[in-house]
């Protein structure tokens, strides 16, 4: 019994091994795209939401951590607009002074 099992996990190792390279290499590709994908959605979302504390920051003193757990927690669909609405009021606000 042992043997026939060993010889089965060989066949296996054998066969994971064997996988055409082409298709190895592909997968290694597409595995590299998402991750930059994924990077670079992250990198964007961190960066809106540095700006969005700014600009909040320096309009209204230092934020609480309920606003910044907020911050932290919205999307690439909603920062943009909120820094977008803000450094327009923060610029209107100026421009009265």
């Amino acid at each position: 019994m042992k043997k026939s099992a060993t010889v089965h996990s060989r066949a296996s190792a054998l066969s994971v091994t064997l996988l055409p390279t082409a298709t190895r290499r592909e997968g290694l590709e597409e595995g590299k795209l998402v991750g930059k994908q994924e990077g670079k959605r992250e990198g964007k979302l961190e960066g809106e939401a540095a700006v969005l504390e700014r600009l909040l920051t320096r309009r209204f003193g230092p934020l609480d951590e309920a606003t910044r757990n907020r911050i932290r927690g919205a999307g690439l669909e909603q920062l943009p607009a909120w820094n977008s609405w803000n450094a327009g009021r923060i610029v209107s606000s100026t421009r009265r002074r």
